[in-house]
């Protein structure tokens, strides 16, 4: 019996398939993992703005090709509709009424929002470029919706409530 050699390309090797789970932050700012495997491991670099449930192919000397499939948490602040981000931010009643300004922590730091005159609950305020940064443009940024929510004064004193009272017959 006669063994024959095969010449050309050898069979490739089967992928390793793999999960990460970052934050939402991570998907945000990037993030390095380490992905091990049969006591091999290699560091992988997740550019920002990797969204939820993406599929990286990535071919490494140490380990071959890893198929990784990125899994965002669900954020506690924000949620995310591709590139940009939606949150909601709660001020008061006197706020809502006369207008003013509050500080909102973005990834990109605090920031200043006017709050007009005579805001109305569930209003929109949409802020430019800060958004999650666009996966193969990271320069470039979606945009951040803020819904905003008033809060309604508890426990008023008898004064107050005269107050609205009063207010009230202005109004009709």
């Amino acid at each position: 019996m006669e063994i024959q050699k095969q010449n050309g390309p050898k069979p490739k090797a089967k992928p390793l398939e793999t999960t990460a789970v970052i934050t939402l932050e991570d998907a945000y700012k990037g993030r390095s993992i380490l992905v091990e495997y049969n006591g091999q491991s290699v560091e992988v670099k997740l550019k920002p703005g990797i969204a939820d449930g993406q599929k990286l192919n990535i071919t490494t000397k140490q380990i071959g090709t890893i198929l990784l499939t990125v899994k965002v948490q669900k954020d506690d602040k924000f949620t995310r509709e591709g590139d940009d981000l939606k949150a909601n931010v709660s001020f008061d009643l006197y706020i809502a009424i006369l207008g003013g300004e509050i500080q909102f922590k973005t990834f990109k730091g605090m920031v200043n929002v006017k709050i007009s005159p005579e805001t109305q609950p569930n209003s929109q305020k949409k802020l430019k470029g800060l958004g999650m940064p666009k996966h193969n443009a990271p320069t470039e940024f979606g945009d951040l919706y803020l819904t905003f929510n008033v809060t309604i004064p508890t426990e008023l004193t008898q004064k107050e409530k005269d107050l609205f009272e009063k207010l009230a017959k202005q109004r009709t």
